[in-house]
């Protein structure tokens, strides 16, 4: 019987980042990392999720930012904005 495996929070760093910038498909990650693809999906997700959070000045909680301060945030919104299925043409509009 083999252990499982409990990647770091660096490695799950790494492998989001990875799948934010999109430069491979889910499949060539999980082949290149050894990670499921809805795993890589799900570390993805919590990254853009957590991404105001991390960038704020005091730190504070992760439930702490609300829509007005990721909307300040211009330049991250179109990450968070990709999971609903936007364009990138759309995208562009909104950093205008």
């Amino acid at each position: 019987m083999t252990k499982r495996k409990n990647p770091s929070p660096a490695f799950k760093a790494k492998v989001a980042l990875e799948a934010i910038r999109e430069k491979m498909t889910m499949a060539e990650l999980s082949k290149k990392y050894g990670v499921h693809p809805t795993q890589i999906g799900t570390w993805k997700r919590a990254a853009i999720e957590n991404m105001a959070a991390a960038i704020t000045r005091r730190g504070g909680n992760l439930g702490r930012a609300d829509d007005a301060q990721i909307d300040k945030l211009r330049p991250f919104n179109c990450l968070r904005v990709s999971l609903i299925q936007m364009t990138w043409k759309q995208c562009l509009r909104l950093k205008r």
